[in-house]
């Protein structure tokens, strides 16, 4: 059917007779290829329709109401495409919905090129709306009903006339730009009522986009909704362009003008200049229309601004000098300077600082400037105490330290992804934005800033124009530091001459206040030095040394004195050996002892040094050889004390071999064996020390450190075990010089055996004698450690006895723990000596495999065959009281290797690994499947989540219409609804069950049934809307509280809602467990006026004992009973039986799940009266939600 048809009408038998149609259809499309908005005018239309009736309907209509009109027919949109191509043209469409393919791309290019009017059938009415959106002129009801088509005409003509409309503005406007293409200029066309906006072509190719991509930007009419003009527009220039066009609206200014930012496809922003004025307005006089230009001034701001930025520049550098001329504080220099910076930069963090350099020449940073950001208290005070001297910086790894070791500016403007960015101090705001410029003086790295957070980010032109800054920065820090440095000389000399001074007077001083007396003696041995002491010493009259005489002057005057009693002649030889020219000079010290003629013992040390000069030290040891004598009375008691002690004395030399035992010859013989004089302590063996541990001790004595309580496990010669503990210390003579280790030992034998009791009863189990929990946990943890140190796996086992409570309950406690003590037996038979068999608790064990194989295959292997021999051996028969019992294990097994696992992660993925298996059918093994972890974590992070949005308000009700059998709303079901703002809709079958085992639940169903009643009272101010019920789902959790029905009851209260209006839904579980409860509950709430309803009916534990009994209102028949209704014998008849069995209970039935006309006529048929499903509505939001 391609020809043109003029008019020509056909009975439809005729048009079936004559092949115009397959299958009872026939599609016709029309197009108008010029159109006046007078009936005399030729318009030529082409319809495409699927109904026959209704192509020969529209025919008469336009037939008897336009007869100049002529008529196009063509069976699809394919080959009204082909026509077009052909080259005909038309002016109007008239498209049946059904051959659009739902509003098909073809249909949509059709009603962006040509006025078309869409055919909509009554269960098509949805696609009204969505088809005026994408393009299309207008739509008409096509429902078979006589004269629906009386009006097609003037609508088809008001179409006609809002195109010709629409196209002689564009033509206008195309007109417009041409005149302004010649100016650079670029008109732009503004309807006020709806904000939107008609751009030309070349605003998009100024903007960087072809004129292809303008129709993704704009409506089929070209137009930009004011919502998507607005996102065109710099924000921070927003506030600006609405208040010009209201100042312009107000008449506040002659015209609209105003400059701002739009952005480039690119990413970037061009400046333009916007001018208009109102070019229509309506019959009221109130604007409609305008039209304007832009024109591009982005580089008449580009230099308008960088000649403002040159300028803060040059004054920025003028202060920044004027500073270092007006302070010498380092601080208020750099302050300054910083404030300088981030004024220039617009940035919003920043600091300035010194770079000097360490002994191995590594850079760091002192800052004495960095703005003030939220500090937490500790940095804030690290801060202030260090401002003085400069807060240090210098990790290398960050991004201020990439520009200190590279001396090279560094530019970060996604910090976030940067690996350098971290070293931020405490509570620094995150970055967006980091500038880092090093600055030299010469090639001498000698200060750094750091710039943060401008807005837009950095770039390499902001280095280039704070280099002039930077240079006179290096300047100015190179002349302080000049400075610094002459001001220090300065300073030292003067010190020195003052130390110079100083020193010369102490010497006096120290030498007058020594204890010691001391002569000098020059090379002809005269007294050329002493001091008061010496003279107090010998008892030298101060005028005799004063004279500065020869020393046989001195010895002459001491001897005429009788100084040196009968032994005059060796106290001459004793100081001829040191008379200067006497000898040879040497080095070394020379003593000799003097008892003066008080009684007084003085030591005599002389030296004679190279230059032929001497000197003599006179000390007084009186005192010491009085101690010394006391001291050997003390040894010689120490001794005798020692003798008596059960512990002992030991001494070692240098090479720490023992050379003395102190103490009972018995007990030093028996604890450090008799033969262990000459040896070293570790070549007597000690069953408690490695190797390794002996050479920590070692090296402990290596250090000369002081040791204590080393603790060695002996044997006797018949075996038995002993204990000692050794404690010494290093020994060192009067010089300083080590001479070996002394210390004590201790017999701890019976401390030892008491600590091993201890042990047992705090790291046993007292019934099986097996390792308890705390032991476990230590040796797990040692086991964690070995497998990553030798690089061999491990394995865990998780055993639990299956219906051990049945044998505990039947055959008593003692009958349990013989079970218990038998099951330890076996399962130690089943492992290897190395291993650990532990009681976790109750009946529960625990398995600890190590130094299984490297390789993961085998090692799973071995711990499987290990399981099996323990599966094996738990279920042979027990014998209890000279009956035979039996058991079984369930098994859960998780692998480890590395110290990757913690301790508590293992027992969970075996305790998992077994509640695996027990759900597997029990007495099995199963192994830890991660992907369990992954469920765990991944839910108790939902729990985490799901608790922050209630409290966020992150949750929403969504209303599901519920219908009577005339399709008219009689009520709605509120369901909960959770938009995650990471993971987006949350569906309920995820997180209403999560919410029942956290208890959540209580807080979610609080909060719905609040928000539910809310609405009701809302609702209740309408007449359209105050019928209407909210049904509620209560769980069980909620409905169970004792308080349930007081909270329902407050809230109404509180509300204000009609209790009539409110029904409770509930589920044949919920109602299982205490039916007296239930019945209470429903018949408080249900006496003022609320209604229950039971939820998914016929899928739970259905009894008519409690049905009958319970105040119900209502049943749901549940929709995976609706879902197979037509095609489901089983459903059809669960289904009819549910319906005649409310009936006979005097009780309403809502239909759930209905989502075809099919299933809804099959319920009606058989007696519903009410319905609820994606057929009459898909659960919204309330500001979603209509009546109709």
């Amino acid at each position: 059917m391609n020809g043109p048809v003029r008019c020509r009408f056909y009975t439809r038998r005729q048009f079936f007779d004559e092949g115009q149609a397959e299958s009872g259809k026939v599609g016709v499309i029309a197009f108008l290829r010029f159109f006046s908005p007078t009936a005399s005018m030729t318009i030529h239309v082409l319809l495409i329709e699927s109904d026959a009736e209704r192509v020969r309907t529209v025919c008469q209509v336009l037939a008897r109401e336009r007869p100049t009109w002529h008529i196009e027919l063509v069976s699809s949109l394919k080959q009204a495409q082909e026509r077009r191509l052909a080259g005909e043209r038309f002016d109007v469409a008239l498209v049946g919905f059904d051959l659009t393919d739902s509003l098909g791309s073809d249909s949509v290019d059709l009603a962006r090129s040509l006025p078309t009017v869409l055919c909509v059938n009554p269960q098509d009415e949805w696609a009204s709306a969505r088809a005026l959106r994408l393009g299309f002129s207008s739509f008409i009801h096509c429902s078979g009903v006589e004269g629906e088509f009386d009006t097609l005409v003037d609508m088809m003509e008001g179409v006609l006339a809002r195109w010709e409309d629409l196209r002689q503005k564009q033509e206008t406007a195309r007109r417009y730009e041409l005149v302004l293409a010649g100016s650079d200029l670029v008109a732009w066309e503004r309807f006020l009522p709806s904000g939107d906006v008609y751009p030309s072509d070349r605003l998009f190719l100024m903007l960087g986009y072809g004129i292809a991509e303008r129709r993704q930007y704009s409506t089929a009419k070209g137009l930009l909704d004011a919502e998507l003009w607005q996102r065109m527009v710099h924000r921070d220039d927003w506030p600006a362009v609405k208040e010009a066009s209201e100042a312009y609206l107000r008449g506040d200014t002659p015209s609209y003008r105003c400059e701002y930012r739009l952005r480039h496809k690119d990413g970037h922003w061009i400046w333009v200049l916007s001018r208009g004025r109102v070019m229509e307005r309506d019959a009221e006089g109130l604007p409609v229309r305008m039209l304007g230009t832009f024109a591009d001034i982005t580089k008449r701001r580009g230099d308008q601004d960088a000649a403002a930025r040159q300028n803060r520049l040059l004054q920025a550098i003028s202060r920044a000098q004027a500073l270092v001329i007006a302070s010498s504080a380092v601080g208020a220099i750099f302050d300054g300077l910083l404030a300088e910076l981030l004024a220039l930069t617009g940035s919003r963090y920043g600091f300035v600082g010194e770079v000097f350099f360490d002994a191995q020449q590594q850079p760091y940073l002192k800052t004495f400037a960095i703005s003030n950001i939220a500090w937490d208290e500790a940095s804030r005070r690290r801060f202030e105490e260090s401002m003085p001297e400069g807060m240090v910086f210098s990790n290398p790894y960050t991004l201020f330290g990439a520009a200190l070791t590279s001396g090279q500016p560094v530019i970060s403007n996604d910090p976030a992804t940067d690996p350098r960015s971290g070293g931020l101090p405490a509570g620094h705001p995150a970055l967006d934005a980091f500038l880092g410029l090093p600055i030299h003086h010469g090639d001498d790295l000698v200060a750094m800033i750091g710039l943060a957070n401008k807005s837009g980010g950095y770039s390499p032109v902001d280095v280039e124009f704070l280099d002039p800054l930077c240079k006179t920065i290096g300047q100015m820090v190179q002349a302080r530091r000049i400075d610094a440095q002459r001001r220090r000389a300065q300073e030292e000399l003067t010190a020195t001459a003052a130390l110079l001074a100083e020193k010369t007077q102490s010497l006096k001083t120290t030498l007058d206040s020594m204890s010691q007396g001391i002569v000098t003696l020059d090379s002809n041995g005269r007294y050329t030095v002493y001091n008061q002491r010496v003279l107090e010493l010998l008892d030298l009259p101060e005028s005799l040394l004063a004279a500065k005489p020869n020393y046989k002057d001195v010895v002459n005057f001491q001897a005429l004195r009788g100084d040196y009693g009968d032994d005059h002649e060796s106290e001459q030889i004793a100081q001829q050996s040191f008379v200067p020219g006497a000898g040879t000079s040497s080095d070394a010290s020379r003593k000799h002892l003097r008892i003066t003629r008080t009684g007084r013992a003085i030591e005599v040390v002389t030296r004679v040094l190279a230059s032929g000069e001497m000197v003599r030290v006179y000390s007084d040891i009186t005192e010491q050889r009085q101690a010394d004598a006391k001291l050997r009375d003390s040894e010689a008691r120490f001794r005798g004390l020692t003798a008596l002690s059960s512990d002992w004395y030991w001494q070692q030399d240098e090479n720490y071999r023992f050379v003395e035992f102190e103490g009972s010859a018995e007990q030093s013989g028996r604890r450090e064996v008799p033969y262990a004089t000459g040896k070293q302590r570790w070549e007597i063996h000690a069953y408690n020390m490695s190797e390794q541990q002996w050479q920590a001790h070692r090296d402990l004595l290596d250090a000369r450190q002081v040791f204590r309580d080393l603790e060695l496990e002996r044997r006797s010669a018949t075996g038995e075990v002993q204990w000692v503990s050794v404690s010494g210390e290093p020994i060192f003579d009067a010089h300083g010089v080590f001479c070996g280790y002394r210390g004590i030992g201790r017999d701890i034998t019976a401390r030892k055996k008491a600590e091993a009791q201890i042990e047992i009863l705090a790291f046993y189990d007292s019934l099986t004698e097996l390792p308890n929990r705390r032991m476990l946990l230590n040796r797990l943890a040692q086991g964690i450690e070995t497998s990553a140190r030798k690089r061999t796996h491990g394995g865990l086992l998780f055993i639990d006895l299956d219906n051990f409570k049945t044998i505990n309950d039947t055959m008593g406690h003692l009958k349990g723990d013989q079970l218990l003590q038998q099951v330890a037996r076996r399962l130690n038979q089943c492992v290897r000596p190395m291993d650990t068999v532990a009681r976790f608790g109750g009946d529960e064990f625990v398995v600890l495999l190590e130094d299984l194989s490297q390789d993961i295959t085998e090692a799973t292997d071995q711990a499987e065959t290990v399981s099996k021999k323990i599966l094996f051996a738990l279920n042979q028969h027990f014998v209890l009281a000279g009956q035979q019992q039996y058991t079984s294990p369930s098994v859960g097994i998780t692998m480890f290797f590395g110290s990757d696992e913690t301790v508590d992660d293992l027992l969970k993925r075996a305790d998992m690994a077994m509640y695996q298996a027990k759900a597997a059918g029990r007495n099995t093994i199963r192994f830890f499947d991660p992907q369990m972890q992954a469920i765990v974590i991944a839910r108790a992070a939902l729990e985490v989540d799901l608790r922050h949005g209630l409290s966020q308000g992150e949750l929403h009700l969504c209303y599901q219409p519920v219908v009577n059998a005339d399709g008219r709303m009689i009520g709605v079901e509120a369901l909960a609804r959770w938009l995650h703002p990471q993971h987006g809709l949350v569906l309920p079958t995820d997180f209403i069950p999560l919410a029942e085992k956290s208890g959540l639940i209580l807080s979610l169903g609080q909060w719905v049934m609040e928000t539910a009643c809310a609405q009701l009272m809302s609702w209740s101010t309408s007449v359209a809307t105050q019928g209407l019920t909210i049904a509620v789902n209560v769980s069980a959790h909620e409905f169970r509280r004792p308080d349930f029905a007081s909270q329902v009851l407050a809230l109404l209260r509180k509300t204000g809602a009609n209790p009539y209006r409110l029904k409770l839904e509930l589920t044949e579980s919920l109602l299982l467990n205490d039916v007296e409860d239930a019945i209470t509950k429903m018949g408080e709430l249900r006496s003022i006026g609320v209604s229950f309803s039971l939820d998914d009916f016929g899928t739970g534990y259905s009894s008519l004992s409690y049905l009958k009994r319970l105040p119900l209102d209502q049943l749901k028949i549940d929709q995976s009973f609706v879902r197979d209704l037509l095609t489901d014998a089983n459903d059809a008849a669960i289904v009819r039986t549910i319906l005649s069995l409310a009936h006979s209970l005097d009780l309403t039935v809502v239909a759930e799940g209905v989502e075809t006309q099919g299933q809804l006529e099959l319920l009606k048929r058989w007696g519903c009266t009410a319905f609820q499903g994606y057929l009459f509505g898909t659960p919204v939001p309330i500001n979603e939600f209509h009546l109709t």
